[in-house]
């Protein structure tokens, strides 16, 4: 019929089973009247042939050496620079079906070639920052990040200080441990797993310091930090450092 349109249909895979195929062959059958969808599967074996033979293999009849490079040739691109040869035997319009998604129909192919409509990408958002550990408190003020015990009669300051040492040895590893000022640190680490694992974005430390000449009271720090982008917040820990002040409390606090 003269007022038929006439369309020439390739699917942008290589794959003998791809659902691209069966959707093109699927168009097919449900084209509006007054229009017929050709599948030019003839073109796609060519190019899976051309896929699997070696680079030395001739050209194919009616085949240009020149517009089929061996780079092309292994590839989905392969197809699609032979695809503007065949639109403009046919001069026809093309839809090209990438992945599960119709790109749709392109205008009607000039002598120069055949456009191909491309889809417009997007961008996916960036994934909110996680928020600090529901135990992390911001704060500079060293009253609230610090807590004093009374110590208990009785225990010389080398008792204090290895009952204090043992306790942190076997909870954390010590980073600094100087017994003629009575302070003791723990290394900064991850201590807090989101998901199963630690969040590298949450450091905590203890730090514990015996107060004045005679060793009557002791303090208890646990020092928090939390990273937003490059610059991170300064606080404590509240759970940890109640947890620090009651092994203390227990260990060496002065009895009621």
């Amino acid at each position: 019929m003269a007022d038929q349109q006439r369309i020439l249909g390739i699917a942008g895979s290589l794959r003998r089973n791809s659902y691209n195929r069966a959707l093109l062959r699927a168009a097919t059958e449900l084209v509006p009247a007054g229009m017929t969808i050709e599948t030019y599967e003839r073109v796609l074996k060519n190019a899976i042939d051309r896929a699997s033979r070696p680079p030395q293999t001739p050209p194919l009849e009616n085949e240009s050496a020149a517009s089929m490079s061996v780079s092309t040739r292994q590839s989905v691109a392969g197809l699609l620079a032979a695809l503007a040869t065949w639109a403009r035997r046919f001069s026809a319009p093309i839809v090209v079906v990438l992945t599960s998604i119709t790109l749709g129909a392109c205008s009607k192919a000039p002598a120069g070639g055949a456009p191909i409509t491309a889809p417009t990408p997007v961008t996916a958002k960036p994934a909110a920052p996680p928020p600090p550990p529901p135990t992390f408190v911001k704060t500079t003020s060293e009253t609230r990040t610090t807590r004093l015990i009374d110590v208990r009669d009785g225990m010389t300051k080398a008792q204090l200080f290895r009952t204090v040492s043992d306790w942190l040895t076997q909870k954390y590893s010590i980073d600094v441990s100087d017994q003629r000022a009575g302070f003791l640190m723990t290394p900064w680490q991850a201590s807090y797993l989101r998901d199963g694992l630690p969040d590298l974005h949450y450091r905590t430390r203890v730090i514990i310091r015996f107060v004045g000449d005679d060793w009557k009271q002791v303090s208890a720090r646990a020092e928090a930090n939390w990273q937003q982008g490059d610059e991170w917040e300064i606080g404590y820990d509240q759970q940890l450092l109640e947890d620090v002040v009651v092994e203390l409390r227990t260990r060496l606090g002065k009895r009621s």
